[in-house]
């Protein structure tokens, strides 16, 4: 009869090597495509996220509530038994002032991809001397244009184009919707003066 074999060397050889994944896997920064810094992606082209909700989208929704209420009211109660084409060009400007407010609030501030390469420290030392490159520290992201970007510290992403971080629109205001903002602030005033 054979004497069993000895497990021993083979379960501690096996646990020393699942506790290095182990500890491997918890060391690395395990990204979710789905939430950007405090925002939260919802559609990528290109590795590039096209649809981001921004950590205050209660506000937006609010103030999208407060436009839709009033303008309705004026709209529908005031204009409309005087004149109908009137409050037919009151929705027109309604649907132009809500679709500027709705594309700022959700399409990509100007997020830089984060699919890019990794590059290594002496590679980033040697872009860092020249003066048009910028390195986040927090995103670990590497951005060309070093003056116009900016890490927002309410949505915790990098920016491109970085104007302002706006709560009312839920987020940052960037180089990629900062037109539909500027066509929101104008659509706002034509849009109360319509009313009015």
């Amino acid at each position: 009869r054979r004497p069993p074999r000895s497990t021993q060397g083979v379960s501690s050889a096996a646990s020393d090597v699942y506790k290095r994944q182990e500890e491997e896997t918890t060391n690395q920064k395990i990204e979710d495509p789905f939430w950007l810094g405090n925002t939260m992606a919802m559609r990528y082209r290109n590795h590039n996220p096209t649809i981001v909700i921004g950590p205050h989208w209660p506000l937006f929704v609010c103030t999208a509530c407060v436009i839709l209420v009033f303008a309705n009211v004026f709209i529908w109660i005031i204009i409309f038994p005087q004149n109908v084409n009137l409050a037919l060009g009151g929705l027109l400007a309604q649907f132009i002032n809500l679709g500027f407010y709705t594309a700022t609030a959700i399409l990509n501030p100007g997020i830089p991809d984060r699919s890019k390469k990794q590059y290594a420290q002496e590679e980033i030392n040697t872009l860092l001397k020249q003066k048009d490159f910028d390195y986040c520290e927090k995103c670990k992201v590497l951005t060309k244009d070093a003056t116009d970007t900016f890490h927002c510290g309410d949505c915790d992403v990098c920016v491109e184009g970085y104007d302002h971080h706006c709560p009312w629109m839920g987020k940052c205001i960037g180089r990629k919707n900062c037109c539909y903002f500027y066509g929101f602030l104008v659509s706002t005033p034509l849009l109360l003066v319509y009313i009015m």
